[in-house]
Parts: C-alpha cells; sequence; structure tokens
C-alpha cells in the first residue's frame, strides 16, 4: 500500500493538517490520489460541529469501505476525539487517532508500513493549490452553542519565529498564496511567553523575504483591535478577503450565545474594513434558530445582514451539540416548552429560559438569509465586471482553469491551461447569479 487520498470535513484549521500530512506522505514517495481507490489508504480528517457533519462523516466512512474493498480508513479530527469506539466500529477503519495524536499521524502510518525509500526526481504533484499553515489550535472561550473547545482544548499557538521559518519554507517551494489558518486565529499569540498577538504575526510576516501572500482563516470580531484592523486594511501582502465569525446581530441572542459583543462594534468593524479595503470581499458565519430566538430577534439579524456591507454568508441552522451549554439549557427548557404548548406564547421570556425554535422555522430562517446572501454575492461580483484582478489557479479544467481571485471569487477562465497554483490576472467578462467568467491577462 503506497498510495493515499484525504478526505477533508470542516474547517481550515483540518485543510492545513491535511497539506502537512501529505507532504510527508508524498515525501517519503507515497502517491496522492485524488479520490479513494481500492487498496490504498484513506485519511478522514473529521469535524463534528453540527449533527449534519456527524452524519456526512458517517455516510463517507460507509461508502468508502463499501466502494474499495481492501483499503484502510484512518479516521481523525473532532469526531474522532469525541466519539472514538463510534468510529472505530465501523467497517473498513483502520486506525482511529485522537486531536491529540493526530499530529503524529503520518508517523503512525509510516511505522505500520514496508519501508521505501523517499522519493526522488521532480517534486510530486501538489495536494493543493496554496499552502495551508496551522499557526494556532484550541478555544478559550466559552460559546454556548459551540462544542469546539472540548474536542481542540485550550488555545495553543505555534511560536512566531516557527511560523515564520514554516511560511518561509512553503514561499520558496514556489507557493505564491498561504493560507494561516486557526481555530480561534485571533487569539495567536496569548499563550506564548513573551506574550504574542496576530498583529505581531503579520507584521513579521509582512517584512519576511519572499514572493508570497496571505490569506487569512476566519476572525473573531471580538479580538479584532484597531490597529489590527488598520493593518489588515493597508497590508498589500494580505489578501482583501476578511471572514468574520458574527453569529448574530441581536443583542439578546448575542448574550444568550455567550458572545459579549455589541451591534455598533459589528457596524464599526465592518465599516473600518470596507472603507479600508473597498474592493474586499467580507463573509460571516451566522446561527438562526438558536434557542430563544424569536421572530424579532430574527428580523434583527435579517435587517443587519441587508444593510450592511457583507458580500456572503455561511447561514447555520441551530444544531444542539453534546456538552455545551446551549444543549443543556434546551434539555433543561423541553418541559417549559411542553407546558406552554405555544412556542410564541413565550416571546417575553429570559431568551436562555425560551423553548427551542421548531425545525419549520429554522428551516424557513435559513432559507430567507441564504437568499439575501445569493443576491449580495451576485451584487458584489457584478461590480468587478470589466475589472482585472490578481488571483491563483486552484484547478486546471479541459479547456482553461478554475481562478480563485485575491477578493475571493472563483473565476472559470477558458484557453490556455496554466499550471495548478500559478499566479494570474484574470478579467472578469461576465457574472451570473450561479458563476463568474473571464479571461486570462498574458
Amino acid at each position: 500500500m503506497t498510495s493515499f487520498s484525504i478526505q477533508n470535513f470542516g474547517c481550515r484549521v483540518n485543510q492545513a493538517e491535511a497539506f502537512e500530512w501529505a507532504a510527508v506522505l508524498q515525501e517519503r514517495g507515497w502517491t496522492l490520489d485524488e479520490l479513494p481507490r481500492d487498496g490504498g489508504l484513506i485519511i478522514v480528517n473529521t469535524c463534528t460541529l453540527t449533527a449534519r457533519a456527524d452524519r456526512d462523516v458517517r455516510k463517507f466512512i460507509r461508502r468508502a469501505a463499501r466502494e474499495h474493498p481492501g483499503s484502510r480508513i484512518v479516521v481523525t479530527g473532532c469526531l474522532a476525539e469525541r466519539s472514538p469506539a463510534g468510529l472505530a466500529g465501523m467497517p473498513g477503519v483502520w486506525k482511529v487517532l485522537s486531536n491529540r495524536e493526530k499530529a503524529g499521524l503520518p508517523a503512525e502510518i509510516l511505522k505500520d508500513t514496508a519501508p521505501f525509500p523517499p522519493a526522488a526526481g521532480p517534486r510530486p504533484p501538489r495536494f493543493r493549490a496554496r499552502a495551508f499553515l496551522k499557526v494556532q489550535d484550541g478555544c478559550d472561550m466559552s460559546c454556548a452553542f459551540c462544542v469546539i473547545p472540548s474536542v481542540r482544548g485550550g488555545s495553543a499557538s505555534v511560536p512566531l519565529a516557527s511560523t515564520v521559518d514554516r511560511v518561509r519554507e512553503w514561499a520558496s517551494r514556489g507557493y505564491a498564496e498561504i493560507v494561516l489558518t486557526g481555530i480561534h486565529l485571533c487569539s495567536y499569540g496569548r499563550d506564548l511567553v513573551p506574550r504574542s498577538s496576530l498583529l505581531e504575526l503579520l507584521r513579521a510576516l509582512d517584512a519576511a523575504p519572499g514572493a508570497f501572500d496571505l490569506r487569512l482563516s476566519s476572525l473573531d470580531p471580538r479580538l479584532m483591535p484597531a490597529p489590527l484592523v488598520d493593518h489588515l486594511t493597508a497590508a498589500k501582502r494580505i489578501r482583501p478577503h476578511f471572514h468574520l465569525s458574527l453569529q448574530h446581530a441581536s443583542p439578546p441572542m448575542l448574550r444568550a450565545m455567550g458572545r459579549d459583543s455589541t451591534l455598533a462594534e459589528y457596524e464599526a468593524l465592518l465599516d473600518g474594513l470596507s472603507r479600508g479595503r473597498p474592493e474586499a470581499a467580507l463573509g460571516a458565519d451566522v446561527i438562526v434558530g438558536f434557542p430563544g430566538e424569536m421572530e424579532s430577534d430574527f428580523v434583527a439579524l435579517a435587517d443587519f445582514v441587508e444593510r450592511s456591507p457583507l458580500t456572503y454568508l455561511h447561514v447555520f441552522a441551530y444544531s444542539p451539540r453534546p456538552g455545551t451549554v446551549a444543549e443543556a439549557r434546551g434539555a433543561d427548557n423541553a418541559a417549559l416548552a411542553h407546558a406552554s404548548n405555544t412556542w410564541a406564547s413565550t416571546a417575553e421570556m429570559d431568551p436562555q429560559a425560551r423553548p427551542g425554535v421548531p425545525s419549520a422555522v429554522k428551516a424557513r430562517r435559513a432559507a430567507r438569509l441564504r437568499a439575501a446572501a445569493r443576491r449580495k454575492d451576485f451584487e458584489f461580483r457584478t461590480r468587478f465586471k470589466g475589472r482585472e484582478l490578481d488571483g491563483i489557479v486552484i484547478q486546471p479544467a479541459a479547456d482553461g482553469a478554475e481562478i480563485f481571485t485575491a477578493n475571493g471569487i472563483e473565476v472559470m477562465v477558458a484557453g490556455r491551461r496554466p499550471l495548478k497554483g500559478d499566479p494570474v490576472r484574470v478579467r472578469i467578462t461576465d457574472v451570473t447569479e450561479r458563476s463568474t467568467a473571464g479571461e486570462l491577462i498574458e
């Protein structure tokens, strides 16, 4: 067995971990398969953020075992941390590694396989067009809905000097864009001695030699002081694409979620990012149907989205996660929901005492926000029709390539087939509600 494939679920931190595993295995002579194949090794990096994520992982493992007999499946990640025994009993599963063990995943695989010499000759095909680098893991926050601190642990940062060295190494290997990832990226450096910060890291990377740009994973608005925002909007090396974990805009909901943020702070932050980088994509995670969310709370969220400079959304319908504050609160309120018999009759209660939101209401609210997100995304992309943008080749196609622009627009181009990972310049020629087309600038 000398070939492997990787199936990632969930966040960009998972992508960064898989990126490192692929590099190690390829350097040891293993062949990367784009898709699982019979007799190969299948690495599954799991997510447990929502109940749907759990279902998707299990569905994939069952299908992989059924369609690729003889394969060995290695499962790791957040669901493996939370439910190792359940995953170990699934068909085809060879090993289950916790989050604490995943850094040693390549070594664990290599020790149980026949040794062979490291690869020689040209570099193997890239696992990803861009380099993904994990600079921080875990989270010290206590959001009522989130299971991640219980499966990832407290915040832990990679030392600044090591991070700079790693970025320079990937740049020297020809990666034109490096994506900095973290479970709670804005906490970077707070655990280090001496204490550091995300701003200090970005300044160090801005001064580092090499031809590379940086893109950041999700940012927490609660830890984005003005100097950090000023740097994000001024540093030319940082891609104008910012994704924020907003979650809601109703003050009662933010309090119930354990989010010590205000609507005014959100508005000021988005205004600062939008004014500083007018071309930037501004995205956000939002949750609908959190226990206690009344129609007035949802309207406040929807109105905020409409008037904000946000250009896209990731909309989540609330899913109770085992061991979270919100899950325990929901169980405590179940008797109340049964006794009241009318969900709307609890409108005057403290949000933390209200029963859960019916599934049909969650679905309706999520659909409305997703429709608004599609419209805002279309309006954003339309702004760039006829303009030239920097980008990177994500995937060559039969008659062209898929380009990802600096400001987060996926563009399909026809004609010349550039190489995966090549930096390019593209002119936007056509924009529809579903897609964006362009042409490469020679």
